[in-house]
């Protein structure tokens, strides 16, 4: 049988579990919305990079220069959210 001293330490863990658990909850929601307001704000900065690049404001290597910078940003954003998403199923690992 638990005395109550187990008893408040397991409430005090479940609580911070959830407590770790919304945390990580919102920042992947936080992190992946930012994604992919990235990936649209890409999306119409590349067909204006694709303009100029035709119609010779910008050079072929001026562009694969922005376009790999670009790229290398939406990569870290997606690493970013896969690591929340990660530590969220590692959440009671975490808390404890």
């Amino acid at each position: 049988m638990s005395d109550i001293g187990h008893k408040e330490t397991d409430k005090l863990l479940n609580h911070i579990e959830n407590e770790v658990h919304s945390t990580y909850k919102q920042a992947y929601r936080e992190t992946k919305a930012k994604l992919d307001d990235y990936l649209r704000r890409f999306k119409i900065k590349d067909k204006i990079k694709l303009k100029q690049l035709k119609s010779g404001e910008i050079t072929e290597e001026y562009y694969k220069y922005w376009l790999k910078g670009q790229i290398l940003i939406g990569k870290r954003w997606e690493e970013q959210v896969k690591t929340l998403a990660t530590d969220m199923q590692n959440h009671n690992n975490i808390a404890r």
